[in-house]
This record gives structure tokens, sequence and C-alpha cells, in this order.
């Protein structure tokens, strides 16, 4: 089956499928309202969202309940422990970058390419402009297939790690590969949360996506506290 064609049978299947219920055996989602904010979806290995930092930040519906996905176990609560993966680590880094963000999440499985299709077409139909995806060893398939999908959704932006070697349309972008060795400790999703908390100040501050391959540079900074943009030369803060 071509990629072109499972990303057709995906979107066909995300759009007709009924409304999935919570996982029983995940913990419940804590009670909260939407807590205001741009929204940015995060693509990973699970979160632990029952996490106080966490929960406050997460991006609610009408009704409280937290916009979210899990494409492995097929459910809406993609709940992985802190200590396994590293979900809720890479978003409280976003967090501390980006403390106004609100958080949308899908699980999904990086040697699993359909899961990736279906979690980056979730966050298409969500408030999210930017998407971070903070998977790590992504095989050739899956980053073929995170371009089909990218080229879906034109109107989202997509941070991929500075390992992605696959297509790239012009709304997908990736982290810079540092100067230095990341030091001990360093999250491989870390630089991709850094691009996507950029993107998403650079669009909240009156870049339009159309200039964004222009000015998403690595020397260009955006402080999604001031909404100040600036440019540094030199090395990449990434």
């Amino acid at each position: 089956m071509s990629l072109a064609r499972l990303i057709g049978l995906v979107v066909a299947v995300m759009l007709a499928g009924p409304a999935l219920p919570a996982s029983a055996a995940d913990p419940r989602v804590p009670i909260g309202l939407d807590p205001g904010g741009p929204a940015i979806a995060l693509i990973t290995d699970g979160v632990d969202y029952t996490d106080p930092e966490i929960a406050k930040r997460l991006a609610r519906d009408g009704e409280g309940e937290a916009i979210a996905f899990d494409l492995i176990d097929g459910d809406i609560t993609p709940y992985a422990p802190a200590d396994r993966g590293q979900g809720t680590q890479v978003v409280k880094t976003l967090l501390a970058i980006h403390p106004k963000a609100r958080i949308i999440f899908a699980r999904a499985a990086t040697d699993d390419p359909v899961s990736v299709a279906k979690a980056m077409i979730f966050a298409s139909r969500t408030p999210a402009k930017v998407t971070a995806i903070a998977l790590s060893d992504m095989p050739a398939e899956t980053m073929a297939i995170i371009a089909q999908a990218a080229n879906a959704a034109p109107s989202m932006i997509y941070a991929l790690p500075p390992t992605f070697t696959g297509t790239k349309p012009a709304n997908l972008f990736t982290a810079p590969q540092p100067y230095q060795p990341a030091p001990a400790g360093r999250l491989t999703g870390q630089p991709v949360v850094e691009l996507a908390a950029k993107l998403s100040c650079l669009l909240e501050n009156g870049i339009s996506v159309s200039e964004l391959k222009e000015k998403a540079t690595p020397q260009t900074t955006c402080d999604p506290v001031t909404g100040q943009i600036g440019y540094i030369s030199g090395q990449t803060r990434f």
C-alpha cells in the first residue's frame, strides 16, 4: 500500500470513528478548566498528566475534558509514568520555556508509523497551530509517513528532532544540530520543544506562516513571556 493511500485511510478512520473512552487502566485526568493561552500539541511516548505542574496547563474542551489522544492504547488518556520514556520531562521543559502555553497530548510509538500519522492528524484538528514530534530513533518508514501527514495538514506547523532526514514540506521544521555534543541528561526531545516554543512565539507575535521559513532560523530568538523577537550570532541556543 502506498503512503498516500495509507494517509487517506487514516484520515477516513479519524473522521468517521466514534468518540473514544478513557482507559480504565490509566489514572483519571485531574478535574480542571482550560487555562487559556496558545495551544501547542505534543506527540511523545506518553505523559504523567496527573503531575500538578502539567495538569494545570492541559488544554481542555468546553466540558473540562483534556484534549488528548492515545494512539497506542486507543483511548483518550495518553498516560505514561514519569520514569518511563521522556514525555513528562519534555513537557516540563516546554512549560519552563513557554509558561503560557496550554498543551494538547498525543501518544504514539516511534516504530509504528500509523500511530504517528494518526497523532499528527488528530493534532491538526485541535486548536494547536504548532505540533512538536518528540520521538527518538525514528525509522525511515516513520519519517516518510511524517512528511506525507504534514502535507495532508498544511496549516499545521511541525517541529521535529535534528535527526529527521526525510522529505521536508514547507510546514515541517527540524531543530538544528547543537554545535557541541549534548550534555549528560539532556533529553532527545528537548531541542524539539525548544523549537516548538519559538515557532509558537513567532506566530503569536505577528510572524505569518509564510514568513516562518525566513524568520525561524537558529539565530532567531523569541521570548514567549515578553513577545520580544531578536537575533543572535554565533552558537545556536538549541
